[in-house]
């Protein structure tokens, strides 16, 4: 039993720290998620200055206006499939997160879908990071938008599309 006075408080000497934040699933599991989250954070790979100029570029030209509806689409779908293997990267950058979510608003059902599948095991932290939970809302949005369309071939995409997150949130809830 732990001992409680006015002015003190020790656990007890027969358990380790290790084996009593095991007596406490709640508290363990706490502690496992806030170190996947920062073991996370800190193998989190840098993008590369080549990335990070065409991303600044995509910015530029989409802030200029000087692209065409159809040449946006073009550019969005080239630009996602450079986001390939770098999902977390893109969408949890300060900055180029942004440049994300305009992509997102600008794509086809088909590579915003793409999109999701190739994120979807890193939805979560994306979810949970300042930058990325608007690039995770942007995304979920961007597919309602497109449910609108009522195409018999989108809504099967947006569906598998939204069960593999659900999928992947649960069993990443379920871990905790």
């Amino acid at each position: 039993t732990h001992a409680f006075d006015s002015n003190s408080f020790t656990s007890p000497p027969q358990l380790s720290r290790v084996r009593y934040l095991l007596c406490f699933p709640s508290t363990f599991y706490v502690f496992i998620y806030l170190f996947n989250l920062h073991f996370l954070y800190l193998c989190r790979k840098q993008l590369d200055p080549e990335t990070t100029q065409y991303f600044s570029e995509i910015s530029n030209l989409f802030e200029s206006d000087g692209v065409e509806l159809e040449d946006r689409s073009l550019i969005c779908a080239n630009a996602l499939e450079e986001t390939k293997g770098k999902e977390f990267e893109i969408a949890t950058d300060y900055i180029l997160s942004h440049t994300l979510e305009t992509i997102l608003q600008g794509c086809d059902v088909h590579h915003l879908c793409d999109f999701l599948h190739t994120s979807a095991n890193h939805f979560p932290y994306i979810a949970m990071d300042r930058s990325g939970s608007h690039v995770a809302e942007t995304s979920i949005k961007s597919l309602a938008v497109h449910l609108q369309d009522d195409d018999d071939v989108v809504r099967p995409l947006v569906e598998e599309a939204l069960t593999m997150i659900c999928k992947v949130v649960t069993h990443f809830i379920l871990l905790f």
